[in-house]
């Protein structure tokens, strides 16, 4: 696990942010990935934003989100039913990048693998999500 302080006016290259609150960058915004990510709901970069939020005030209440960066395109590993061709389960690896303010004031620039697990796929009832995040 590595953790280096950054100056955030610094440390994140400006681009296009695709929210107000928090600065994001360099998602993929096309129609496949959005397709491929249904399951994580209309807008899968806010599920990625939530999820991630909630695990860093899990471990530091007063730890706020100043910017995420999607590092490269998601990785896909699908499998499917043989006889119809329905994706039942799928997993999804990104590689982000995090800038952090910490509940004692301090800037953490985190380089991220968040993977993101969906099954029942194909019986919307009975789907279930898991997630993991490694910190390198």
């Amino acid at each position: 696990m590595s953790q280096a302080e950054v100056d955030p006016q610094s440390d994140f290259p400006h681009g296009f942010p695709q929210s107000t609150d928090i600065e994001l960058y360099d998602f993929p915004a096309d129609e496949d990935t959005a397709q491929m990510l249904y399951w994580m709901g209309d807008d899968y970069v806010a599920y990625l934003v939530d999820g991630l939020q909630d695990g860093f005030r899990g471990q530091d209440p007063g730890t706020e989100l100043i910017a995420l960066k999607c590092e490269e395109r998601p990785h896909f590993l699908t499998s499917g039913r043989q006889d119809t061709g329905a994706i039942t389960a799928m997993t999804v690896t990104f590689r982000l990048q995090a800038l952090l303010k910490d509940s004692a004031g301090s800037h953490w620039r985190l380089f991220l693998t968040a993977r993101y697990r969906a099954e029942n796929l194909d019986n919307p009832k009975a789907c279930a999500v898991t997630a993991s995040v490694d910190v390198a």
